[in-house]
């Protein structure tokens, strides 16, 4: 997961945490995009993904408490759907390995450029020293 995806997930968890009261960061949860944003910006997140992000969370202050756990349920869902373009997205451009090559068959006669080994002869045994 980029880093400033896994930073608003970690906020909007924090914010489940206490209980949709906007206080998971300081100042409630618009302040954080003052970071946030930029962040997100040199990840490479797309800036109308970005934009809309910010535009919910700007509005999330005036929302009811009723209706906020629906609004951080609804930006943890386009958190998760923008990790997986994302990873979708670095999975089709990383070049795939070259598949590996064949193996010849394995042999069951010797070569001919390699002459046959040589049956083991067997030990002599030899007398008990006195």
């Amino acid at each position: 997961m980029l880093p400033s995806l896994a930073q608003l997930q970690k906020y909007l968890q924090a914010e489940i945490g206490h209980k949709y009261s906007n206080k998971a960061v300081i100042g409630g949860l618009p302040k954080m995009l003052s970071f946030w944003e930029p962040n997100a910006r040199r990840d490479g997140l797309a800036p109308d993904l970005v934009d809309s992000l910010a535009v919910r969370i700007r509005a999330y202050p005036e929302l009811p408490l009723d209706k906020r756990p629906l609004a951080v349920a609804e930006l943890l869902d386009l958190v998760k759907e923008a990790n997986a373009a994302v990873m979708a997205q670095k999975q089709a451009s990383a070049p795939r390995p070259a598949a590996p090559a064949a193996r010849p068959p394995a042999e069951a006669a010797p070569r001919p450029d390699r002459p046959a080994p040589r049956p083991a002869e067997p030990r002599r045994a030899e007398p008990p020293a006195r």
